[in-house]
């Protein structure tokens, strides 16, 4: 056991430490391997499955129903986080994932996929956030030495990597169980699975007691009553911190904007191609497995090369995607058009597109927000904050989705491509003005230095 953790403490980077930092991040690091070894299993095949019974019109109004129930409850269910524990929420989150699950199992009419998309969308709801909020805010309690968040960056990219081989693991059994059984098989058994991760997060994700935790049971009845006991103080904070300036405010659409991005693309456009240039269920996931395992060691040099970079960067990374990415996948899809049958050329050049531009591009990129959110979001409302992301990206993925599930039924998966980079290049747009407005508005703030952020209830503005 205590090699165990000496192996996983170097391999995360994290040896210099407090012991509570360091018990906190292998906590994470085990949690999120678990949960992508069970909630995985039918993510290749779970778009697949909604496209075949009803097709990409539907299936992007099942998706857009699915946002718009993230989108009713998602911001209270993040101050509900900030106000009971995320372990509570991730609990009914996935309590309604088990109830999708169960309905997947026996989908077969629009009808039906229209109370999984409820039932995802109010599990989704709950579970946003929560995790990483969990995460960040107790790694700034337990932790001093960490300014730069180095340290934490590397971890996260580390625990990516690793979480790699476990979705690579899940999509292999998955695709397995679905291939020689059905893809109703592997849904029931997620049922079940799920059940199990509620028990596991009542029991791991907990607070870490401090003294200065401590010290708040000592404030006066009314400090309490205005800053610790009500939810509705919560439910206003998270609001109150997006628009207490314009970097905040246009960081947060931006983010909200390319998590829009990769709503579209991974509902609508990315599995179909899986399937286009492999054939069927286990060649689909064959491929993504193979993006996987390739993005182990190029997930371990991004973890150093973020090391080299400040959260400036943040915004020159995303523009890479926009000069490699996007020309590459529309040269593909025009030059080797989906059969949906095998295809060597479409399946080597999936992985290199992929690898390249998601794997070591956007992963570094994503490296250096989760740095940057760190210390900009304050604590007692992280969670809510948080929780404003996939709100802002539901706000506009309702609309977008049906849209584009249109254009691909029309025009083909190029079309859907086209909306997916407008969609990327008004996010990145907008984190790149917010990033100017951090670095040069009136009350400045040095993106390499711990942001001191005040309570919402005591400060109109954070930076």
């Amino acid at each position: 056991m205590v090699n165990s953790k000496m192996m996983i403490n170097r391999f995360l980077g994290i040896q210099d430490l407090s012991p509570e930092a360091r018990s906190l991040l292998r906590t994470f690091f085990s949690f999120t391997l678990i949960n992508s070894l069970i909630m995985s299993l039918s993510g290749t095949f779970f778009a697949l499955n909604a496209i075949d019974k009803i097709g990409f019109a539907l299936t992007g109004a099942m998706m857009a129903l699915l946002l718009f129930t993230q989108f009713i409850f998602d911001y209270a269910s993040g101050s509900l986080g900030d106000y009971i524990g995320q372990r509570w929420v991730l609990a009914i989150g996935y309590l309604s994932f088990g109830f999708g699950f169960l309905m997947l199992s026996i989908a077969e009419t629009f009808s039906h996929f229209l109370v999984i998309a409820i039932a995802n969308g109010f599990g989704n709801a709950h579970f946003s956030g929560a995790v990483t909020t969990w995460l960040d805010s107790n790694y700034k309690k337990v932790t001093t030495m960490d300014s730069d968040r180095k340290i934490y960056g590397f971890a996260r990219s580390q625990v990516s990597t690793l979480n790699n081989l476990a979705l690579a693991a899940s999509f292999m059994i998955g695709g397995f169980l679905s291939t020689s059984f059905s893809r109703q098989t592997v849904f029931s058994l997620q049922v079940w699975l799920s059940l199990i991760l509620v028990c596991i997060v009542l029991i791991k994700i907990k607070d870490i007691s401090t003294v200065t935790d401590e010290s708040d049971l000592q404030t006066s009845s009314k400090e309490k009553k205005e800053i610790r006991t009500s939810y509705f103080t919560y439910l206003k904070g998270g609001m109150r911190f997006m628009l207490s300036s314009k970097a905040a405010f246009f960081i947060i659409f931006g983010i909200g904007f390319l998590t829009t991005t990769w709503w579209i693309w991974g509902t609508l456009i990315l599995f179909p191609i899986y399937f286009g240039y492999s054939g069927d269920d286990l060649g689909a996931n064959l491929l993504r497995t193979i993006i996987m395992l390739n993005g182990v060691p190029i997930g371990l040099y991004v973890a150093k090369l973020s090391k080299k970079f400040s959260t400036t960067h943040y915004p020159r990374f995303l523009s890479l995607l926009v000069l490699l990415f996007f020309p590459a996948i529309f040269s593909l899809l025009i030059l080797v058009p989906i059969q949906n049958e095998f295809n060597l050329i479409g399946f080597l050049f999936t992985i290199i597109i992929i690898n390249i531009s998601i794997s070591m591009i956007y992963r570094t990129a994503e490296v250096l927000r989760m740095r940057l959110l760190v210390d900009l979001v304050p604590s007692e409302n992280r969670n809510a904050i948080y929780s404003l992301i996939p709100t802002v990206t539901a706000l506009f993925s309702i609309p977008l989705l049906p849209v584009a599930g249109q254009l691909i039924e029309s025009f083909g998966l190029v079309a859907g491509v086209g909306v997916v980079f407008l969609v990327y290049a008004t996010g990145f747009l907008l984190i790149t003005l917010g990033i100017h407005y951090m670095k040069s508005g009136t009350k400045t703030m040095s993106l390499d230095e711990p942001i001191k952020v005040e309570k919402p209830e005591q400060s109109e503005a954070v930076n």
